[in-house]
């Protein structure tokens, strides 16, 4: 098992299972440094190879290599699915708020207060869900604002039901 881990890390496979299979040793003590170390070099890739996955993983780990990935993929020029996956990915990172990583600050609350108020419906109708997942301290009186005033119905749909439910 552990050798094909090895052969699933190597540059020659697809990112998304360098990802997976890095974690996995990770989580086997397998590799330890060469597999943290895989992650955040993807962690550091290009948008096509969705480098918030590894991101995620690494703050699972309590590293926030990753964050510059998540913010750079929550940009208004991003396609909203990638957005909103990285968007989850953020959440995270919870545990790292205020680390800094090289120029940033890890701002998990200040980023998901701020897509409150995003372009797309898509990432507006998952910030409630964050809010109350990561804890931020105004997410009643954001999500109440979203209920009572965000353009879509969908989206106050959504910050309704997460209200009813806190």
């Amino acid at each position: 098992m552990l050798a094909m881990l090895d052969r699933l890390v190597a540059p020659s496979e697809e990112a998304e299972v360098r990802v997976e299979a890095a974690m996995s040793c990770v989580l086997r003590s397998h590799a330890g440094d060469d597999a943290r170390q895989t992650l955040a070099s993807l962690a550091a890739g290009p948008v096509s190879d969705e480098p918030w996955r590894a991101a995620a993983y690494l703050a699972q780990l309590g590293d926030a290599k990753g964050w510059p990935a998540v913010v750079s993929a929550v940009a208004v020029t991003s396609p909203q699915h990638h957005r909103v996956i990285a968007l989850d990915a953020a959440s995270d990172f919870t545990q790292l708020q205020g680390t800094t990583v090289g120029s940033l600050t890890v701002d998990v609350h200040g980023l998901i207060a701020a897509l409150a108020n995003d372009e797309a419906i898509g990432v507006r109708q998952n910030v409630p869900r964050l809010l109350v997942d990561t804890g931020h301290p105004d997410a009643r009186a954001i999500i109440t604002t979203m209920a009572e005033s965000d353009p879509s119905d969908g989206v106050r749909a959504v910050a309704s039901a997460t209200l009813r439910r806190l």
